[in-house]
């Protein structure tokens, strides 16, 4: 008994660690990924990567690879009660993105949804984009909610803006200069018919007098309307607040520079931002703080600033830069104002300006997934090795095209005007099987470190991982790889050195891996058995 009993505790300690560092061993009651992924996020502080990365409430940095999902028309959310494969966003499309690898979805907040009525707040609306964000946490996939506007409003044959804030000054009929003015309207809305609207592409009707001047009313806060503004985000803040599957709130989509017939410097690069965007952003980010001070906000400058922005500080001032994310878009010529080939290039400079801003930074829309391979590629390769996280254009079209009074703008389902569609699903709503191997690119969603080097290869489905480890993070790092698409016949893991981690398969598509001893560089790759 003496002899069995000393025997015992010396090979505990042996048997232990070999457990331990014995690859890919499953446990009885493995954690869910949902359950190890929504957290509160905030932003760190600047390590390897020069600007503030995302990190959650386990200290671990977080990675994020997203689609969009904007309605652009009534009722300007997706449709909720069964799947369709142009409008819905339904369990199983939660279900189909969380099996692509996605952990984010940029969703449509729109003002004309949220206040029909100038203060009347539709809060309807707002519980139902709430729930859409709490099904698709069940996914372990967060939601930044973005106020969506191209051409601003319906008036001007786009969206953005509820009617009731367009206060045009010019003296010019929509859309002159740029064309001559419509004849064709909706009797009971008055806005432009469908038809009139299709006569050139939707991006053109900025150089329009009419939105021009009704941006800068807004900017200027014209009859209170920038107040309106921030009172709308304030509605929202509040009835997300503390909610943690909320990444956070990106206060306009690709905003215009402001009245190019008054000021016609403000389309030089730079300018807009500093004279018109800096103040209005200032306003929105205090008003949604007053509500929710741990709220990340989103923050863009205009669409072409190819060479830097102009902000001389965060939203509210520097003091708030650990909770301001700089935003960027990239679209190559002739579908955007940025250059061929481009991409590591826009990714670099925005890098930096986040750098500059002491900020964190996110790409929430580049070319489809569809337009061209090449160009997905290369667009989130760029981002992927400056550890940006992204957000493609688009998941679904989101609006259905069968209209049944040709007056309106609007179709059977949300408006098929600017621009709109994925290319995830064939017309028959078939899954576009190579468009989702595209999108569903390896990566770490939860790195327990400092990210030191990440790189994806479609071709030899190949992942590399380096990170630094951090003693004090006791959780793991995840790993999202598609099985389906790229590991068919199984996992190769390997890790360097050997015996400072362990990895484990949580679940179909994705890996934990363990940190056991510390090391200056742990090295992980992740390619075909």
């Amino acid at each position: 008994m003496n002899s069995i009993s000393v025997m015992i505790p010396n090979f505990l300690p042996l048997l232990l660690l070999l457990f331990q560092l014995t690859e890919g061993i499953n446990r009885v009651v493995p954690p869910s990924v949902e359950e190890d992924l929504i957290s509160a996020i905030h932003l760190g502080e600047p390590g390897a990567t020069g600007f503030r990365p995302f990190v959650d409430a386990a200290g671990r940095e977080r990675l994020f690879h997203g689609v969009n999902a904007i309605v652009k028309g009534a009722p300007w959310h997706p449709s909720t009660e069964q799947f369709d494969f142009q409008t819905s966003l339904h369990d199983l499309d939660f279900d189909l993105l969380k099996k692509a690898g996605v952990n984010v979805i940029r969703l449509g907040t729109m003002w004309p949804g949220v206040e029909p009525e100038r203060g009347r707040y539709n809060m309807t609306y707002i519980g139902i984009i709430k729930s859409i964000a709490q099904n698709a946490a069940k996914r372990g996939i967060y939601t930044l909610l973005d106020m969506h506007q191209d051409a601003l409003a319906e008036r001007f044959c786009g969206e953005g803006v509820p009617d009731w804030a367009i206060v045009p000054s010019g003296r010019l009929r929509f859309p002159e200069p740029y064309l001559a003015p419509f004849d064709k309207f909706d009797p009971v809305t008055g806005f432009p018919t469908v038809e009139e609207c299709l006569k050139t592409d939707w991006s053109r009707y900025y150089f329009a007098e009419a939105v021009s001047s009704a941006f800068q009313a807004i900017y200027d806060n014209k009859d209170g309307l920038l107040d309106a503004w921030a009172n709308m985000w304030a509605t929202v803040a509040a009835a997300f607040k503390d909610e943690p599957y909320v990444l956070g709130i990106e206060l306009v989509n690709e905003p215009w520079c402001g009245n190019i017939f008054h000021n016609p410097l403000l389309l030089v690069p730079e300018v807009a931002d500093e004279y018109n965007l800096q103040r209005v952003y200032d306003r929105l980010a205090t008003a949604i703080w007053e509500v929710d001070p741990k709220r990340l906000v989103f923050f863009a400058g205009v669409t072409w600033d190819n060479y830097g922005n102009g902000f001389s500080h965060p939203p509210g001032g520097k003091q708030n830069a650990n909770r301001s994310v700089l935003v960027f878009h990239h679209y190559e010529w002739p579908g955007g104002p940025q250059l061929k080939n481009s991409s590591f290039q826009k990714v670099a400079i925005h890098v930096r300006e986040a750098e500059r801003l002491n900020t964190g930074i996110m790409l929430t829309e580049f070319g489809e997934e569809c337009a061209s391979d090449s160009i997905f590629a290369r667009t989130a390769g760029a981002a992927e090795s400056m550890f940006v996280s992204w957000a493609v254009w688009e998941y679904k079209m989101f609006c259905n095209g069968n209209i049944s009074d040709p007056l309106t703008q609007w179709g059977g389902y949300g408006a098929c005007k600017t621009g709109f569609g994925g290319c995830l699903w064939t017309d028959s709503g078939e899954l576009f099987l190579s468009h989702w191997a595209a999108l569903s690119r390896g990566y770490p969603l939860a790195i327990a470190g400092d990210i030191r080097h990440h790189q994806w290869t479609r071709a030899s489905g190949r992942l590399e991982l380096s990170y630094s480890p951090n003693p004090n993070v006791s959780s793991p790092s995840l790993i999202y790889v598609s099985e389906e698409f790229f590991f068919p016949n199984g996992l190769d893991v390997q890790i360097f050195p050997k015996l400072a981690a362990r990895w484990v398969r949580l679940e179909e598509n994705y890996i934990e891996v363990h940190n056991i001893r510390h090391v200056d560089l742990l090295r992980v790759i992740v390619q075909p058995a």
